[in-house]
């Protein structure tokens, strides 16, 4: 700690204020705040400072909460500091060019400093908003597990702070970012006001985002009448609907948020996010107060699509806290799902400016905390119609319909044929084969792990699915009654569900030959008539001689 020398006593003063200053916010303006003394309030004593160090240091203690009664003199607190500690939060702090703290014009000129000056306006002041013309060169410090990011041995003067333009902690959930502040290194120590603190602490706080909600929902047409398909699920070339809901996060009065995005990565068998919808607390919102952007990235070797909405400045301004943003969207099932269909989304509390090919969660900026996961289970059917017994034989041109049945294979009461991929037929092939491919069966909202929402798309309607023939294969016998189809799937289930389903079918009359016309019993018919007829005309010729004798 360095000592100011009787010579410089009178210039004390002026240092000394800089005690009356608050690293939570004082002297804010829409998130930016500046910690130096009123103009009003100094000496116009000109003597240079005599004993300023040359060199000192900046802790930014970075803590998760809200300001409240924490010290704010630039002293240390050493037990019981307010808040949990941010860990990976990034801190910038650039000298402010043109100050000389060795001269009483040099805090007069601090003093003098608009802070919004460095920042482009149009909205709360942010690293992204930065404008670096009469800044030195930049230093950073990322925070440690403590959530102290050390500026060590850096020259005296006045520093700009501003944290990362998207702060998100080690464990990847996001932070709003603190508003920018100034601060002069060293200060007067608030206590011996004859001394300086060489080293500075400042203890900036602000809130983590919550993780947002993820839903599923299942987008039924509602022009599909009595007679029509059974619409449940979405399959093949058929919409499902997702639904994501992130909150604002308590903020202090000093700190506004530049914006809000929500960012989704779709599964690789669904296409282009459409039918957006974006509300703030329930209500619709323009599509003015927000931009939404959508883009293909290449992940595994398959095309996904990403949609991102912001939030603007202005729409978000005077929200009150743990307002809910929802984003609504649907998009079609462009391929046959070959396992689940998993999905995430991000919020964070900052405008991201990210450019089109952004992968979220694999390259560029961190996407923000992320949500619970979902899942929609899918499953398969695959018939193998043969003969009966020892004949194996594949049977070709069975047609089958799909259903729900109960529990003894019945129909369900009001069964409408399942529509899958498009179709509500299955025709089987030379091989006797045929598979149903993409049946919805349900979604699950992940919660920890497996233990979360689980909705069976299909409870309610029937016990199980069943398979109706409605044609058969040439020279054998429709099947009288649906066979029943058992698709083991559950809550847990994080697999594509497949099922072998084997179906015989017996001949024609049970493989029983019938009497055809014009085969092998009419001949004898027509002979013993004709042996008849030789009987009855021969004893006519007996007779008739008998009776000439």
């Amino acid at each position: 700690m360095a000592t100011i020398t009787r010579k410089s006593l009178s210039a004390v003063a002026v240092a000394s204020l800089l005690a009356a200053g608050t690293f939570f916010g004082a002297g804010a303006v829409n998130g930016g705040a500046t910690f130096l003394p009123s103009a009003a309030a100094q000496t116009t004593q000109t003597a240079a400072i005599d004993g300023i160090p040359e060199t000192a240091s900046l802790q930014i203690n970075k803590r998760l909460g809200l300001p409240g009664e924490t010290r704010d003199n630039g002293t240390e607190i050493t037990s019981d500091v307010p808040g949990d500690p941010a860990e990976g939060i990034e801190f910038s702090i650039f000298p402010v060019t043109g100050i000389d703290l060795t001269t009483l014009a040099g805090w007069q000129a601090a003093d003098d400093l608009d802070i919004n000056t460095f920042f482009t306006g149009g909205g709360p002041n942010s690293y992204s908003s930065l404008i670096t013309e009469g800044l030195g060169a930049e230093q950073t410090a990322t925070t440690d597990a403590g959530g102290v990011a050390p500026f060590n041995d850096i020259d005296t003067g006045l520093y700009l702070v501003v944290e990362e333009a998207n702060p998100t902690l080690t464990n990847g959930q996001a932070v709003a970012p603190a508003a920018p502040f100034l601060v002069t290194v060293p200060m007067t120590d608030p206590v011996d006001r004859t001394t300086w603190l060489d080293t500075v602490h400042v203890y900036p706080k602000n809130q983590a985002v919550a993780a947002p909600a993820k839903t599923i929902g299942d987008p039924v047409p509602t022009d599909v009448g009595a007679e029509g398909p059974n619409l449940t699920g979405s399959s093949l070339g058929e919409l499902i609907s997702y639904n994501i809901q992130g909150q604002v996060p308590d903020l202090s009065q000093e700190t506004a948020l530049n914006g809000f995005t929500i960012t989704d990565k779709l599964p690789a068998e669904l296409g282009e996010p459409q039918e957006l919808t974006v509300s703030l607390n329930g209500t619709p919102l323009e599509a003015d107060a927000f931009t939404s952007r959508t883009w293909p990235v290449t992940e595994d070797g398959a095309e996904r699509q990403v949609l991102s909405v912001v939030l603007s400045a202005d729409t978000l301004s005077g929200v009150a806290a743990e307002a809910t943003i929802d984003v609504g969207f649907k998009a079609e099932v462009t391929a046959v799902p070959q396992a689940t269909l998993d999905n995430q989304a991000w919020v964070s509390p900052t405008a991201i400016a990210a450019a089109d090919g952004w992968n979220p969660g694999v390259d560029g900026p961190n996407p923000g905390t992320v949500s619970n996961a979902t899942r929609s289970i899918y499953g398969e059917i695959n018939i193998q119609k043969t003969g009966q017994g020892d004949d194996l034989t594949g049977l070709a041109n069975a047609i089958f319909e799909l259903h729900r049945c109960d529990a003894d294979g019945n129909l369900a009461a009001g069964s409408l044929p399942i529509q899958v991929g498009g179709t509500t037929t299955w025709t089987t092939a030379d091989d006797g084969g045929a598979s149903i491919s993409g049946i919805h069966l349900a979604n699950v909202t992940d919660q920890d792990d497996l233990a979360g929402t689980y909705d069976d798309l299909w409870a309610g309607n029937g016990e199980q699915f069943c398979l109706v023939e409605t044609e058969a294969p040439e020279g054998y016998a429709l099947l009288p009654e649906p066979v029943g189809v058992t698709l083991p799937y559950g809550a847990d289930t994080v697999n594509l569900v497949s099922v072998d389903q084997p179906i015989e079918n017996v001949e024609n009359n049970a493989g029983f030959s019938l009497p055809l016309t014009g085969g092998m019993g009419i001949w004898l018919i027509l002979g013993g008539g004709i042996l008849l007829l030789l009987i009855a005309a021969a004893y006519y010729l007996v007779t008739r001689k008998r009776d000439n004798a």
